[in-house]
C-alpha cells in the first residue's frame, strides 16, 4: 500500500519554491482559481480567528491580509518546505506550523472557520479530516472546503481506480457531490451545501 502521506510531503516539498509563480495545471493553476471564492466566502463570515487546513504557501493568507487584518490565521500543512514559504511572506496576522489534517494541534471549539482548498484528495483518511476539523470548530463554526472535482461518474472512476494509483504523488481520491456530502453529514456537520464553482472544483460547506 502506497504511503500516501509520505509521497505528498515529497511532492509538495519539491513544488514549492515555484508554487506561487507556476501557473502548471499540475501544480498550482487549479487551486488559484478557487482563490477568487475562498476570499470572498471568508469575507462574507468575517472570522475573528480562522484555520487553513493544507495552507501550502500561506497564500490565502497574504490575500485576505488587506481585507480581513483582523482576523488571526492559523495554518497547518504537511510540507515542510510549503511551511518555510508561508513563514517567508512574513504575514503579521498568521501563524503556520507543520502539521496533519487528521490529527490537528489545536484546543477544540478554537476557530470560527476553516477552510480546505485542494488538498483533500490527498488525505488517506478523511472522515478523520472531518471529524478534527469539527472538532476544533467553535459551535456555529463554518467549514469550506474546495477540491478537484471531476464531473463524469466514468471519467472518476477511472481517475480513482487507475490514473491516482499511477501518479506516486500522494493523490488518494476526488469525490463526487454525494460522497462528500455525506461525509460531512457523518462528521456531525448541519446544514450541508454543495456547489460546482468551477468546471474542475467543487465545494462542500457545513456548519457545526
Amino acid at each position: 500500500m502506497q504511503n500516501y502521506k509520505a509521497l505528498s510531503r515529497k511532492n509538495f516539498d519539491r513544488q514549492a519554491s515555484i508554487y506561487d509563480s507556476s501557473n502548471n495545471i499540475f501544480i498550482s493553476k487549479i487551486p488559484k482559481q478557487g482563490y477568487p471564492f475562498l476570499q470572498n466566502a471568508i469575507l462574507h463570515v468575517r472570522p475573528q480567528r480562522l484555520l487553513d487546513i493544507g495552507c501550502g504557501t500561506g497564500e490565502i493568507a497574504r490575500l485576505l491580509q488587506r481585507i480581513l487584518p483582523n482576523t488571526q490565521i492559523d495554518g497547518i500543512d504537511l510540507s515542510p518546505e510549503m511551511i518555510r514559504q508561508a513563514k517567508n511572506k512574513q504575514l503579521s496576522n498568521a501563524v503556520f506550523q507543520i502539521g496533519d489534517a487528521e490529527k490537528l494541534p489545536y484546543e477544540a471549539d478554537t476557530f470560527d472557520m476553516a477552510v480546505c482548498s485542494q488538498s483533500f484528495h490527498h488525505y488517506p483518511n478523511p472522515s478523520r479530516a472531518l471529524l478534527e476539523a469539527y472538532r476544533v470548530l467553535k459551535p456555529g463554526g463554518i467549514f469550506l472546503l474546495c477540491d478537484t472535482y471531476v464531473a463524469n461518474d466514468t471519467l472518476r472512476w477511472l481517475e480513482n481506480h487507475i490514473v491516482l494509483k499511477l501518479t506516486h504523488t500522494g493523490d488518494v481520491h476526488t469525490y463526487g457531490q454525494d460522497e462528500l456530502c455525506r461525509l460531512f453529514t457523518e462528521a456531525g456537520f448541519r446544514n450541508v451545501s454543495w456547489n460546482q464553482i468551477r468546471s474542475v472544483i467543487s465545494s462542500c460547506a457545513g456548519v457545526k
